[in-house]
């Protein structure tokens, strides 16, 4: 069962999808779930977080699947994943968070989980890995520095607009 379509999924009996829900596969350890959240089967893992599979079995390095999701760039499972609650800044036993995994990735997929991670999830740009390296300072994709640098200007510019809204109420 380690990944299957999700209409493959649904026509389980409900006492074979209960027994192998949390199963993991020998070699990798992986989860229905987390292989689901690497092949980016956003259908499936709503379908097996529905039926409550276990959000923190690790596969065999630690990784959950908030991880995997930002290691592959698969900002759709990650929406998913964030409505059950998987914590976006989860630190992994290598100091690094699925932001950093996202930002190691080269293509425009990558940039749409960095997107995701900081405007949906509210994860902070500065997030730094045990080595206290960010996502911008760690990544060579391009479309990430260049969105990171505009997310990071707009949030500055905001909180001076907030910061003299404030102080203009202080003078009345």
């Amino acid at each position: 069962m380690i990944f299957m379509r999700v209409e493959r999924l649904e026509a389980l009996s409900k006492d074979l999808l209960e027994q192998e829900l949390d199963t993991q596969e020998p070699k990798t350890l992986q989860t229905p779930l987390m292989a689901a959240t690497l092949a980016g089967a956003e259908k499936s893992v709503q379908f097996l977080l529905s039926k409550g599979a276990d959000t923190n079995i690790a596969e065999k390095d630690g990784y959950t699947p908030f991880h995997g999701a930002g290691f592959q760039g698969h900002a759709a499972v990650a929406k998913h994943l964030l409505a059950h609650r998987l914590g976006p800044s989860d630190r992994h036993k290598d100091g690094a968070t699925p932001l950093h995994r996202a930002c190691w990735g080269m293509e425009r997929k990558h940039t749409d989980m960095v997107r995701f991670l900081l405007k949906k999830a509210s994860v902070d740009p500065d997030e730094k890995d045990k080595r206290g390296i960010t996502c911008m300072e760690m990544t060579n994709n391009d479309n990430t520095v260049q969105y990171i640098k505009n997310f990071k200007a707009k949030r500055k510019e905001k909180a001076e607009k907030a910061e003299k809204a404030s102080s203009r109420k202080g003078e009345l």
